[in-house]
């Protein structure tokens, strides 16, 4: 929510390893959540134009759930 990042900067934040992260962001990519873009060799990972207005408060309707985060 903080800007596009980078999977080694997101897998930090996260506590998550790279290999699975890059799975997670896969499937929100292909769920139009997150959108993607080469930065060199790294790949930017932000979300998606419809999403970031949604996220005005701080949670996200699925449909089937909503998900609600919190302030870091």
């Amino acid at each position: 929510m903080a800007g596009p990042k980078r999977v080694g900067e997101l897998g930090e934040e996260l506590g998550v390893e790279q290999s699975l992260l890059s799975h997670h962001l896969r499937v929100l990519r292909d769920m139009g959540l997150l959108e993607a873009r080469r930065d060199g060799k790294a790949v930017l990972y932000a979300l998606a134009e419809g999403v970031e207005g949604a996220m005005a408060e701080r949670s996200l309707d699925l449909g089937c759930c909503q998900l609600s985060f919190k302030e870091s």
